[in-house]
């Protein structure tokens, strides 16, 4: 059990390390913007291509959420390891 716990909480502290890097939050940015900008300059027939860059902010924001839950449950993970020693 400790060594899943371990695990969680390192899985924790790189999803944290991740989201705090300064680069790694600029490649985010510039996707989502590259997308919102497809979809505002995209003429009215180009559907397909607004559904697409829909789909990728969406995919962007569920990799966001992702490594939010990781960084959650890392901490529960680090908090009860604490408290187990």
């Amino acid at each position: 059990m400790t060594d899943q716990l371990e695990l969680e909480a390192t899985k924790g502290k790189q999803a944290e390390q991740k989201l705090a890097d300064p680069f790694f939050q600029e490649v985010l940015q510039r996707i989502k913007n590259e997308q919102v900008g497809r979809i505002i300059s995209s003429s009215p027939e180009r559907k397909e291509i607004r559904e697409n860059a829909y789909y990728l902010l969406k995919a962007v924001e569920a990799l966001e959420l992702e490594l939010s839950k990781i960084i959650g449950n890392g901490q529960f993970a680090r908090d009860k390891i604490k408290r187990g020693k």
